[in-house]
């Protein structure tokens, strides 16, 4: 099976699309990014790749991407007080028909999972059709952090039948591939570990000091004032909860606190803030934004924190080392295997709020560990290069025949 014929169906709820869409929606995380990283390389590969994702009002219903690659955005156009409940489950009933009359067309599915039930009984669906299936653990239910033997039973009973029903799972981490090979025993070859990828240098080039400074004036964050950042989704997992806390300590000790993101608990987090942290003008949440401001907040930012409760890979750390940031992190999930040894992220025992602040506080104040840990992330993040993941999936591609069968050559062959 060449290349060049390998025809791909990807499902993911979540896509990283162009556009001033309503971010209410589906605010950009972690998820659609990489998602978007993989269709990039792979198109570039010459994979014909037909991306299935939600539909949001303002976007188009099909386009065209790159040069191999087709989106589609099945699904109903809800009003945004809705969206937040029940976007991936109208999805999910959208995708049904979808199926039905396309899946014939494709070689693989390859699914990738979020934190809803969803994906997981699209995977179980889908094989009882004996459709081959590669699922990509964007997000475990089993294994990605705290809480999970609280969490939802039927999902985590889905995860574990879609995944005993695929036919190779993409782990991001380790601490996910040895989960995912409890659960196999002796069908583990069939899980590659394949991690997040950035093109790191990429990333880091085009210091635009004038975006910069822009970002700086319409966000009020002051000049000679440390920054302590939080970038990401404002939900239940990314432990947004911690937030007004840490700002309310931080902001009293003379740091600015800068949170970007969008996310279903941003009006929960602003109220919180306004109670602790009262309207002092150091701290403030941007909402959503555009890649560029990322960085642009990233080379502000003296120090990041990621206070999840639950978190497959923690994409935002590679980008804090990409741009040479220190980080702070609870160690949970897939954040210990990026951390790597010795550790490129500064770690904490999860969810004690106290020493998390103690280390925020640490590394604002001890150059020489900020610089340590700068030192270390330049290193580390070397090892999630977007040619290695590429080469990975390909080859796990062309190990799975149109049918779904597993190549005899290829068997025993999964990547640890």
């Amino acid at each position: 099976m060449g290349s060049h014929r390998i025809r791909i169906l990807r499902i993911a709820p979540h896509f990283f699309r162009e556009g001033a869409w309503p971010v209410a929606y589906d605010p950009v995380g972690g998820m659609q990014n990489q998602v978007w990283q993989l269709v990039r390389s792979l198109d570039a590969a010459g994979i014909s790749q037909t991306v299935v994702t939600t539909y949001i009002p303002g976007s188009p219903r099909n386009y065209h991407l790159l040069t191999a690659t087709t989106v589609t955005c099945p699904g109903p156009s809800l009003p945004a007080f809705l969206a937040g409940h029940f976007l991936t489950a109208s999805w999910f009933i959208a995708m049904l028909p979808y199926l039905l009359l396309n899946l014939r067309r494709f070689d693989i599915v390859h699914l990738h999972f979020d934190h809803s039930v969803w994906c997981r009984l699209l995977a179980v669906l889908i094989k009882l059709i004996d459709a081959p299936v590669v699922v990509s653990l964007n997000v475990s239910l089993l294994s990605d952090g705290e809480g999970n033997d609280r969490g939802n039973r039927v999902a985590r009973w889905l995860e574990r039948c879609a995944l005993r029903a695929a036919d190779r799972v993409i782990a991001l981490t380790r601490r996910q591939s040895d989960t995912v090979h409890n659960l196999l025993g002796d069908q583990g070859n069939r899980v590659w570990t394949i991690p997040d990828a950035i093109d790191a240098q990429a990333f880091a080039a085009g210091n635009d000091a004038q975006a910069t400074q822009a970002f700086r004036r319409q966000y009020a964050i002051p000049e000679g004032m440390p920054v302590v950042a939080y970038i990401g989704r404002i939900s239940e997992e990314k432990g947004w909860r911690d937030l007004p806390v840490l700002a309310q300590r931080l902001t009293r000790a003379g740091n600015f606190v800068l949170i970007c993101g969008d996310g279903p608990c941003r009006r929960q987090l602003e109220r919180r803030l306004r109670k602790a942290c009262g309207d002092d003008h150091r701290w403030c949440v941007t909402g959503f934004v555009a890649q560029q401001q990322v960085k642009a907040a990233l080379r502000i930012a003296d120090v990041v924190m990621l206070p999840s409760r639950r978190e497959a890979f923690g994409s935002i750390l590679l980008e804090a080392m990409a741009l040479e940031v220190a980080a702070v992190a609870y160690g949970v999930g897939g954040i210990v295997d990026v951390a790597g040894d010795p550790h490129a992220v500064s770690l904490v025992s999860p969810g004690n709020i106290e020493e998390f602040l103690a280390r925020v506080v640490q590394v604002l104040n001890d150059g020489n560990l900020r610089r340590n840990l700068v030192k270390r992330g330049r290193q580390r993040v070397q090892a999630f290069s977007v040619q290695f993941a590429q080469q990975q999936v390909l080859r796990l591609y062309r190990g799975i025949e149109s049918r779904g069968s597993l190549r005899p050559s290829e068997i025993g062959a999964g990547n640890r």
